[in-house]
């Protein structure tokens, strides 16, 4: 991310909420990056599988009763012990399945001490990753959530134009989210959609509930999960003071010397990150955190390096 020069006055709202030109403007330094995650190519040429990729290049979708003329090679048997019945996997061609974004703007996420508040960079971070994806051949659809239900756009390719998704991206950015938190209902609409190749969850992911953490988990079954944490840098490391928080509507004054108040502060974001990571490594997706005032471009980036094919080789059973 560009930081704004010290003599330029920021433009209004400027990193309160996002602009559609500046998400279609952002495929100018997308599509001069790398392939993402799940186009990559291995050293040597072969290309990685995705999660539920077999070796015939079939994505698996789900297990059904065995029917007379199955293929038997397709038999679940793991399903099939599980049910005392035989169950065969079901798959689709792997160019059928697309990319599919979960895009937080909820109440926690119209925060920022840095650059902007952490629904905007959400929304740069989705943009940025939604031209590689479709630079790259692949269908891109998602959902912005503000604590309200929101139109769902299916997955496109680029040549059918992203500017309805990079559209429903910045219209929700401008409006209000609603006071109820958590990330329940969109969840468990992605973890209910079938044939993706990828979710991609972009979010503070702040009071996670058992619910919501079981459907990433049903996500991560079932396609690639790529975890993007957004935080403030201040919800990491707030300098000692007194702060005085206000969302528009109520306010709250924090103690932020050092203290039980300031421990259970930091500690709180800490407790977070680690939830995330054991997740991500307990379900083999990907996590990255990002920050608000971080490079977006070199952070992306860097991320397809650090994640050199963990999760999306292995085949499901």
């Amino acid at each position: 991310m560009t930081q704004p020069s010290p003599d330029r006055q920021p433009a209004p709202g400027e990193g309160v909420v996002v602009r559609l030109a500046e998400l279609i403007a952002l495929r100018q330094t997308a599509v001069r990056s790398p392939p993402p995650l799940a186009s990559r190519s291995l050293p040597g040429g072969a290309t990685p599988q995705r999660l539920g990729i077999n070796s015939q290049g079939l994505a698996y979708l789900g297990s059904r009763p065995h029917q007379n003329g199955d293929d038997r090679r397709a038999v679940d048997w793991r399903q099939s012990a599980r049910r005392g019945r035989l169950y065969t996997k079901q798959f689709a061609e792997e160019h059928e399945r697309p990319i599919q974004f979960l895009v937080d703007m909820g109440a926690s996420m119209r925060f920022g001490t840095r650059v902007a508040f952490k629904s905007v960079v959400a929304a740069r971070i989705a943009g940025h990753l939604a031209w590689r994806f479709a630079a790259a051949g692949e269908r891109v659809g998602g959902l912005a959530w503000t604590g309200r239900a929101r139109p769902e756009l299916d997955a496109r390719h680029e040549k059918h134009g992203l500017l309805p998704l990079l559209k429903l991206f910045a219209d929700a950015s401008a409006e209000a989210p609603a006071t109820a938190p958590g990330l329940d209902w969109p969840l468990h609409r992605l973890a209910q959609k079938p044939g993706l190749a990828a979710t991609v969850v972009i979010s503070d992911f702040a009071g996670l509930s058992a619910e919501a953490e079981g459907s990433l988990r049903i996500c991560a079954r079932r396609n690639h999960l790529i975890l993007i944490h957004v935080h403030d840098p201040f919800e990491q490391n707030p300098p000692p003071g007194i702060y005085r928080l206000n969302d528009g509507r109520d306010s709250v004054t924090l103690d932020l010397h050092a203290g039980p108040t300031r421990d259970a502060f930091v500690a709180r974001f800490a407790a977070c990150s680690e939830r995330l990571r054991h997740l991500a490594q307990a379900v083999r997706a990907d996590y990255l955190p990002i920050a608000t005032n971080a490079d977006l471009p070199a952070t992306l980036q860097g991320a397809w390096r650090r994640f050199p094919g963990q999760g999306r080789a292995r085949a499901r059973d």
